[in-house]
């Protein structure tokens, strides 16, 4: 990681668990993998049609799968959860914690699982974040 990387990513950390509102978690059944590759949609009729691959899912943050939505679909998405479910406005903060591990998870899985191109991923994302 650059130093940059390293200070940006000590700020996100640090700001974080000082924030009294990342305490604020209400344990739920999450899925834990829910991304694009697990949410299965029919273009022509404009509908989710299914979610798949459940061996992530565990009792825990439900911050952590918006997070993974904001991620994959990106803000404009995500406002449009906003509006349908308005308890998640009282997440954002964890919401975006977690959205700014990712690239840190997937560095560690690729060192974990000897999958050098997760971890180049990931370290890249890391050092070319904004």
């Amino acid at each position: 990681m650059t130093e940059e990387a390293c200070r940006r990513t000590d700020r996100h950390f640090t700001d974080f668990f000082a924030c009294e509102k990342s305490a604020a978690i209400i344990p739920s059944i999450i899925h834990g993998d829910f991304g694009t590759s697990n949410i299965l949609y029919d273009k022509s009729s404009h509908r989710i049609t299914g979610i798949i691959d459940f061996g992530s899912a565990h009792v825990g943050d439900p911050a952590i799968d918006y997070a993974a939505l904001l991620a994959s679909y990106g803000v404009d998405f995500f406002q449009l959860i906003e509006k349908r479910l308005p308890e998640v406005k009282s997440m954002i903060e964890r919401v975006l914690f977690y959205k700014g591990t990712f690239a840190l998870q997937e560095a560690l899985f690729g060192l974990e699982h000897d999958d050098p191109i997760a971890f180049t991923n990931g370290i890249t994302a890391i050092n070319t974040f904004d």
